[in-house]
């Protein structure tokens, strides 16, 4: 028991150092550690925990057609033989800072701010691999097993120390806390990372060049990471430095590396750009600022892929509700790019707020027919016919699909709005809770769950899918 607590805290200690958030992560005891090792069933359990609490923090960016792209890159990663038995699910984090991070069971977190400071997809590439490494080399637990030759009390006071600072938003805290404490110890722990960052790198490129990417990439952005912030004040020194160190070695030491692969000149793909451009537009509080930015650019040709520019310059027009300029730019962008499922969703909304609803459920229909397997588009066509009160032919839309998907979100959230519209109030609130308890907030869920089983048309079937559910989340909030 005191094993698994120590791991526990250990882990929640890794999990939110990386990260730097501003809440902590209240993992569930998972059981005994036989063997200094979790077994599949604990990890996946506090992966899912890790998962609820990340999106609790309100910081996930959900927008399928983002969150698609970074899977499928994630994918053509993890088919590579050092990344062969596990499985890893990539997110984006909206946030401005350089940073990335791997959690348990193949989560990997990576900030807005990061791509953006991209220049090229292999650079992108790079840092997943990395954290792709940290995972497949089970750092967090070997991280353990080193921290575990210290004391219970060690590792308390780093996690205090790591809680001040990120409670108050203030990294000289953290350090100031971590420093009070034993001093050996920590660079014990301090070295034993190094080991990690050393290890994540050299299979890393190697993922990165066996997965037609530019083994260059990592030195690159460790590179121009370096460099950007060595005049920089201690504070303003990118996150990722932080928690990944890098030094003029750790540099020559990749490049290195990335030299024994044969040189290839690897294109980036439009869909890197299109992320780039979303991201960018998005990072934009000003929709007027956003237009400037996007139209100036594409004015004076400063940009690095033309159709992923003007992809944001029609985010940015579309923000800000300029629906018929929006469409002269989509137009020309399908025209150029064919039948790309992030114009189609996009000129679709166009459509449907310019008045011409059913045309924009045609054109989701008929897109659907050439992605058949397309999550963005099948949310998209949800959304548009819920918003044109077609919520029949919506429920049936995705009831069919949630007997495929048992986890996603969306389709839950969309299937509560279809249900209930349609007057079947007891099933729209086991939806609700569904999609609740996936985005983290398991007290909400639990509360939506209570007011199915009250509701006037609840049957017996019904009734027990409620109470089951019930008792599983009820149980989860006991957890300590």
């Amino acid at each position: 028991m005191y094993r698994s607590r120590t791991l526990s805290l250990l882990l929640s200690l890794l999990l939110v150092y990386s990260t730097q958030t501003t809440q902590a992560l209240n993992l569930p005891e998972i059981g005994e550690i036989s063997g200094r090792m979790m077994t599949p069933t604990q990890e996946r359990r506090l992966g899912e925990a890790f998962m609820r609490q990340v999106r609790n923090s309100g910081k996930v960016i959900d927008e399928p057609i983002l969150a698609e792209y970074l899977e499928t890159l994630g994918s053509r990663l993890a088919n590579h033989p050092n990344a062969h038995g596990h499985r890893f699910h990539l997110f984006l984090i909206d946030d401005p800072s350089i940073n990335a991070f791997a959690g348990p069971a193949g989560h990997i977190g990576i900030h807005s701010g990061l791509i953006l400071h991209t220049q090229t997809e292999s650079e992108l590439a790079s840092v997943i691999a990395h954290e792709m490494a940290h995972i497949t080399q089970h750092h967090l637990l070997r991280s353990f097993d080193a921290a575990n030759d210290g004391s219970l009390a060690m590792a308390a006071a780093i996690l205090a120390g790591v809680l001040v600072g990120a409670a108050t938003k203030n990294s000289d805290a953290t350090l100031a806390a971590i420093t009070g404490a034993q001093a050996a110890a920590i660079q014990r722990q301090i070295n034993f990372t190094r080991s990690h960052e050393k290890e994540a790198d050299t299979i890393g490129i190697r993922i990165l060049a066996e997965s037609d990417y530019d083994p260059n990439g990592m030195p690159d952005f460790f590179e121009r990471l370096e460099r950007n912030s060595r005049h920089s004040d201690a504070h303003k020194i990118p996150e990722f430095l932080r928690t990944h160190p890098v030094t003029t070695s750790r540099i020559a030491e990749s490049r290195a590396r990335a030299s024994d692969y044969p040189y290839r000149q690897i294109s980036d793909s439009l869909e890197y750009h299109l992320l780039h451009a979303a991201l960018k537009q998005r990072a934009f509080s000003d929709r007027r600022a956003a237009i400037d930015y996007f139209h100036s650019s594409l004015a004076a040709g400063r940009y690095r892929n033309p159709s992923g520019h003007r992809y944001g310059y029609a985010r940015a027009l579309l923000a800000a509700r300029d629906y018929p300029q929006a469409r002269e730019e989509l137009a020309q962008l399908l025209r150029e790019e064919a039948f790309h499922p992030a114009f189609i969703i996009a000129k679709a909304e166009a459509l449907l707020h310019s008045g011409e609803g059913n045309a924009a459920v045609t054109l989701l229909r008929d897109a659907r027919l050439l992605y058949s397997g397309s999550r963005p588009l099948l949310i998209a066509k949800a959304e548009t016919l819920l918003y044109l009160e077609r919520t029949q032919e919506a429920e049936q839309l995705l009831l069919r699909h949630l007997q495929q998907e048992s986890s996603d979100h969306h389709l839950y959230r969309l299937a509560a709005q279809a249900v209930g519209s349609n007057g079947r109030i007891a099933l729209g609130h086991l939806y609700l809770a569904e999609s609740l308890y996936h985005r983290g907030h398991l007290r909400e869920a639990r509360n939506q769950l209570e007011s199915g089983l009250r509701a006037d048309d609840v049957d017996d079937f019904l009734s027990a899918r409620l109470a089951a559910r019930l008792r599983q989340i009820s149980q989860e909030l006991r957890q300590p």
